[in-house]
């Protein structure tokens, strides 16, 4: 069973088991070319905003923390499929919005063909990738006697100092299965 299918039946599973909740907030994924949340074809900033406030708010409120994990598995296989299209969609609609003068209106907003601007390739001077190489070898340094407290000096004779580490954040990670 495909993700969306999933998705499907486990939104119906939830309105099956809660069918007194019309404020659920849902998507709808059909084989066309569009797809509707909450019934409305036409998306705004703020309606997103506002559906995806209530929809977390819901659940929340109405949904085990078990529950919410599941939840979450879902978001992220909304995104996963949504990016996958967007990246399909990419090369004809920006042909299409450049036939159109490079701005396209539509129901959503409009749609723009803009430059993301031209880069320096700085890496053609001498003098600038010899200072990165230097500053990645630094790195290494910092790292070696961050993690050994060894006492360690650097091509000239400088002490490498310790350095404090700034640590990370907890992440959830969601893998969807194959």
């Amino acid at each position: 069973m495909g993700k969306m299918k999933e998705l499907y039946m486990e939104q119906q599973q939830f309105h099956q088991r809660n069918p007194d909740d019309t404020d659920f907030n849902y998507i709808v994924i059909t084989n066309a070319p569009s797809f509707s949340i909450n019934g409305s074809d036409v998306l705004t900033k703020t309606a997103i905003t506002s559906m995806a406030d209530a929809s977390i708010e819901n659940i929340l409120e109405n949904m085990s923390p078990a529950t919410s994990l599941t939840a979450k598995a879902m978001c992220k296989a909304a995104i996963d499929y949504f990016t996958r299209v967007d990246k399909g969609l990419t090369e004809v609609a920006t042909n299409e919005a450049s036939k159109h003068g490079k701005v396209a209106e539509h129901s959503f907003g409009k749609t723009e063909v803009r430059n993301s601007g031209d880069k320096f390739n700085y890496n053609e001077d001498s003098t600038y990738a010899s200072l990165k190489d230097k500053l990645k070898s630094r790195e290494e340094l910092l790292k070696i006697v961050g993690t050994t407290n060894a006492t360690l000096y650097d091509e000239d004779g400088v002490l490498v100092p310790i350095v404090s580490k700034v640590c990370g954040s907890d992440t959830l990670y969601i893998t969807l299965k194959p």
